[in-house]
């Protein structure tokens, strides 16, 4: 299984430009640039984005100062793109499970990755209300296999699908993909 595509784009404010505006801007530039300049976002009933007359599956994500879209044949995709927030370590408790706090809360980089590890999971499972805390994350003995194709970092659901995972960058901005095995 390949690592999907990723795509940046930077985030451009100005005064005639909200920053919401801004992020859509961003992220239809995005789609344009991988389904031609007549590309729209849609949305299925789910949430998840979609590209009219386009055969690849995409997830999108912003995070001030970019936006970025995934693109893979499989409709089981997710990317997350995070920058540090102090919030995070408030709401842990409520997407790490009791097990995963130990560890996954004790450095800031272990939290960003867990969020977006499992914001990824959510965007790509497309099930509505899935509670992010029952969201498996990968072993903290698997993490130095990090993006080896050969050893892939898993991630699971409930429903015992398991999701590939893949960093794509570490610094401003942390961004995860993950996609079905």
């Amino acid at each position: 299984m390949t690592t999907p595509a990723v795509y940046i784009e930077p985030i451009l404010c100005s005064d005639t430009l909200s920053r919401r505006e801004a992020e859509q801007q961003a992220s239809l530039t995005l789609a344009q640039r991988i389904a031609g300049p007549d590309a729209v976002i849609e949305h299925y009933s789910d949430g998840a984005p979609y590209i009219p007359g386009f055969s690849g599956h995409i997830s999108l994500t912003h995070c001030s100062p970019l936006a970025a879209i995934a693109v893979s044949s499989s409709p089981h995709i997710g990317i997350d793109a995070e920058i540090w927030r102090p919030q995070l370590q408030r709401i842990a408790p409520k997407f790490l499970s009791p097990a995963q706090i130990p560890y996954w809360s004790a450095s800031l980089l272990r939290l960003l990755f867990a969020w977006t590890i499992k914001e990824a999971v959510y965007k790509a499972a497309r099930t509505p209300g899935l509670p992010l805390h029952n969201i498996t994350l990968p072993s903290p003995a698997t993490l130095s296999a990090l993006n080896s194709p050969s050893t892939p970092l898993i991630s699971s659901t409930p429903d015992s699908r398991q999701w590939r995972i893949s960093v794509i960058a570490t610094s401003p901005v942390f961004i995860t993909v993950v996609n079905k095995i």
